[in-house]
């Protein structure tokens, strides 16, 4: 992908780096910069995600939003639309069988990536969100016995996840493989149909981390804002993976639940943004966090591609198989 910056040189030649560009000086640069920019973003195959821009309500350029901070000058918000579905179970299953620790691992890489500002739809996050909902924060039902519920009322672990392994969910379950070990079994396992998916997770893993990095120290100045939700149990979802079919899995209800008392049933659009200040330093400097979000997203992006591609192909085998018998 390009590195091609929001504005160029000599857009900026007469400004001075640290000092605030007028506003119509601003404008102008947008209209030549903006679109010449983020044009080159790629176009993601699996994600739903775009960028746009948000300046000061005051400047004339007025946001739909109104949770922005009152003190942002300039904002790249990254908006997220329907979010993809795909059947991960049969995948991590084999993967597990193939090596013992790999399909735990995996499960790991994705949820650590898919967790932008809240549970992730996973497995993993959700029963990190059942604990809450359901059972007082604690691990499963069973303290509740003998409280003042009525136990036909209860909703259990076994229910939610009795039909897949403990690793597929539980975050502290041991002997899963370090993901740093990845590239060494996709050599081990090169003529395995999923040595192309050991390697693109070990990738993933990797990028998460330099992304999370670089998000931390953003943080820290004040450049990045990971949700603009008030609410931040509703985070961005960039993509949602279930052990089976979602109409037939029943962490499918945890998600629905979550979000039924947590939004009321209304409608929340979910962002994330990257701030800065309107000067020649602080644009510049805003565009650059966008590209390392792309970076991340296109790595994520091939990921979940590489997924449904795994799904379709255990889905035809089951229907040669129906059609066998």
């Amino acid at each position: 992908m390009s590195q091609s910056r929001l504005i160029r040189q000599q857009d900026l030649i007469e400004l001075a780096p640290d000092q605030p560009i007028p506003l119509s000086v601003f404008q102008k640069l947008l209209e030549k910069g903006w679109q010449r920019a983020t044009h080159q973003l790629r176009e993601y195959r699996a994600l739903a995600a775009h960028a746009y821009l948000v300046i000061q309500p005051d400047s004339g350029m007025l946001s739909p939003y109104e949770c922005i901070p009152d003190d942002t000058e300039g904002m790249i918000v990254v908006a997220f639309g329907e979010h993809r579905t795909v059947v991960v179970g049969p995948t991590l299953m084999e993967l597990e069988a193939l090596h013992p620790g790999l399909g735990g691992a995996a499960m790991r890489i994705l949820t650590n990536a898919l967790a932008w500002d809240s549970p992730p739809y996973t497995p993993m996050g959700a029963y990190e969100l059942a604990c809450y909902l359901y059972w007082e924060g604690m691990d499963d039902e069973s303290h509740l016995v003998n409280d003042d519920y009525d136990i036909d009322e209860v909703i259990t672990k076994q229910e939610l996840f009795g039909g897949m392994p403990e690793w597929a969910y539980e975050p502290c379950v041991k002997n899963i493989v370090p993901s740093d070990e990845f590239l060494t079994l996709a050599e081990r396992y090169k003529h395995s149909a999923y040595a192309p998916l050991m390697t693109q997770l070990h990738e993933l893993s990797a990028a998460n981390r330099t992304f999370v990095r670089h998000a931390q120290r953003w943080n820290k100045k004040g450049g990045m804002i990971s949700s603009l939700v008030d609410d931040p149990v509703a985070g961005p979802q960039l993509a949602a993976l279930y052990w089976t079919t979602p109409s037939e899995d029943p962490i499918y209800r945890v998600f629905d639940d979550d979000y039924q008392q947590n939004m009321q049933g209304g409608m929340t659009e979910e962002l994330g943004a990257i701030r800065f200040d309107l000067t020649k330093q602080g644009l510049t400097g805003g565009l650059k966090r966008l590209y390392l979000l792309d970076q991340f997203f296109s790595v994520l992006d091939r990921t979940i591609t590489m997924l449904e591609d795994y799904d379709e192909k255990h889905q035809s085998s089951l229907l040669i198989n129906v059609f066998a018998k």
